[in-house]
């Protein structure tokens, strides 16, 4: 059977009152009972000394001749008797003294003062602690002393003392001790059990009550305890069973709305990260976890130090923020609300993580897709206003002339007419809809076309175009020719714009293995070191190096979009001898 903790100590407690009373009740007999002896005594043979003292006076006055001395007997009397005259002779038969009594008045120290007193008139009734002269020294002995004066007419004639030894009332106390020792442990014993099953009566529901709430607090709230009876035990049986109910109902009720509550956090696009007031993860969503993988970040503590800040403020400020920032390629929308206990105040903050990447990519890619079309309108543009000018102001007389350019606004028409259906399919190919149609195609007389082109304009800008492609290079390209020329367009529109008058720029192919490499070059003043890695990015201007130059900076970055659409490489680099160059590759194919 298991012995609980408060079974033992109310078991304890039970024998400790037993033990205790019984030992109370021995240690106040053990000091009050020679005193209540000594008394109970001293009232019983103060009567007799005064019948004994009569006798003496009588004794002592008579004047019959023949009066029998009254006797000293302490076997007669309970004590031992002494007799006085007023002289303090002692008168009594001494020979009976010695054999009744051990106790000689003569050796007694203070008994002469006693003596005194009682002849003076003066009774005495008490216990005394005396010293008895012996022949080896003094020794204490404890006696119980009563003196009476014997008085005739109103004169004390003599004395009568009482004495006897305390030890007889000792003795007679100690075997009551004794017995009242045995009587306690016999008590003990036989109450011994009746405290056992006493503190199992108590204990064993407190056991009930323990283990109940034990399996309760173990998620069994089926467990019910008996409430049989009356009294608190059963009461509080009661209340527990009526406690394990509801508790059972409120739990099952909180379960489900936690159930509900997580599969909506679970199934939000939007990242989930719930913090407490130390800046430990106490729970995330699988948006956000997805969110860290994409980013590269393995350990939610390795988030951009803006975002902790921000958690870190809402804790001690007690009120939302708003922030936005990278996360890898990612750029996130972040509200951050506190979550507060009306006891403690703010314990967590819950941060939700929008992923507006997508968005901004959509609105940068409208904004993109109007930008290239007027970036890319102007050049076709321009050079049909430079033909239709001549014919109008009447400069082209020949009927050969005349042709020519015709044919030169038809193809720039035909040109900004795919350029504009190009466009379209542009936006479309950055949404991920559409794809470039790729097809074999020769290059040189794509590359004479747009050098013939720009010649015109090398005219009328002060430059010197040149282009150099190998002699009987016959074979084909894959690619797309309308892109390929719109990257050159690009690319020499770049030249023109950002090198000065005077300026030399190539137009030049190189053969390898297994691509064609497509180069526009010149001997301007270069790209700074700087600038190298950006010159591709959308709307960068490289103003270090081209101050006072203008454009929209969508011109290399379209390139760049092409030429990768195309599956195909593009770079820059300074030239050694001075200069930049240009250029993407165009892989071979078959015809």
């Amino acid at each position: 059977m298991r012995k609980s903790v408060s079974f033992k100590r109310i078991l304890l407690l039970t024998l400790s009152a037993i033990l205790l009373s019984a030992l109370v009740t021995l240690s106040l007999y053990s000091v009050l009972a020679p005193s209540v002896f000594a008394n109970a005594k001293l009232r019983e043979l103060a009567p007799r000394a005064r019948f004994l003292a009569e006798q003496t006076a009588l004794y002592l006055r008579s004047a019959e001749v023949g009066r029998v001395m009254p006797a000293s007997d302490a076997g007669l009397w309970g004590a031992s008797v002494y007799i006085y005259d007023q002289k303090q002779v002692l008168i009594s038969n001494k020979d009976e003294m010695t054999i009744s009594s051990p106790f000689y008045p003569e050796r007694l120290e203070r008994f002469d003062s006693m003596l005194s007193h009682v002849l003076s008139g003066e009774a005495i009734s008490t216990t005394e602690r005396m010293f008895q002269r012996t022949e080896t020294g003094r020794e204490a002995v404890d006696l119980l002393i009563i003196g009476v004066p014997a008085l005739s007419g109103g004169e004390v004639v003599g004395a009568v003392f009482l004495v006897n030894s305390l030890k007889e009332i000792t003795s007679a106390m100690s075997s009551l001790l004794s017995t009242l020792w045995l009587s306690v442990f016999a008590v003990s014993i036989l109450m011994a059990p009746l405290a056992y099953w006493f503190s199992m009566l108590i204990t064993r529901p407190i056991w009930n009550m323990r283990d109940a709430a034990l399996r309760l607090a173990r998620g069994d709230f089926s467990v019910r305890l008996s409430d049989a009876g009356i009294g608190e035990i059963a009461d509080l049986s009661r209340v527990f069973n009526t406690l394990s109910a509801r508790l059972h109902q409120t739990i099952a009720e909180l379960t489900q709305e936690r159930n509900q509550a997580l599969v909506i956090v679970n199934s939000l696009e939007e990242g989930v990260l719930v913090m407490d007031g130390a800046r430990n993860i106490m729970q995330t969503n699988p948006a956000f976890q997805r969110m860290m993988l994409d980013a590269g970040i393995w350990k939610p503590p390795l988030l951009p130090g803006e975002v902790l800040e921000a958690y870190q403020k809402v804790l001690e400020e007690s009120r939302p923020i708003e922030r936005r920032f990278s996360l890898g390629e990612m750029q996130i929308y972040l509200t951050i609300t506190p979550i507060s206990h009306p006891m403690v105040g703010v314990t967590h903050a819950i941060g939700v993580f929008h992923d507006e990447t997508e968005a901004k990519r959509l609105e940068q890619t409208r904004r993109d897709y109007v930008a290239n079309v007027s970036h890319e309108l102007k050049t076709p543009l321009t050079a049909l206003r430079a033909m239709v000018e001549p014919l109008c102001d009447g400069l082209i007389r020949t009927e050969d002339k005349r042709q020519e350019t015709y044919r030169i606004m038809l193809r720039e028409t035909m040109r900004l007419s795919r350029l504009v259906d190009d466009m379209l399919e542009l936006s479309r190919l950055q949404a991920g809809r559409l794809a470039l149609e790729k097809t074999f195609f020769e290059p040189v007389p794509l590359l004479h076309d747009i050098a013939s082109v720009y010649a015109a304009k090398a005219l009328e800008t002060g430059h010197a175009l040149s282009l150099v492609v190998p002699e009987g290079l016959q074979k084909l390209v894959f690619g797309n020719p309308d892109r390929v020329e719109q990257v050159l367009v690009i690319l020499l529109n770049n030249a023109f714009t950002y090198t000065p008058t005077g300026s030399h720029i190539w137009l030049r192919t190189e053969a390898g293995p297994r691509s064609l490499r497509v180069i526009v070059e010149d001997d301007g003043p270069g790209i700074s070191p700087d600038d190298l890695p950006h010159v591709f990015e959308r709307f960068y201007k490289a103003d270090k190096s081209h101050s006072g130059q203008t454009g929209t900076g969508l011109g290399l970055a379209i390139a760049r979009e092409l030429v990768r659409r195309l599956g195909e490489e593009i770079c820059v680099e300074n030239r050694e001898e001075g200069g930049a160059r240009f250029w993407f590759t165009l892989g071979f194919g078959e015809g």
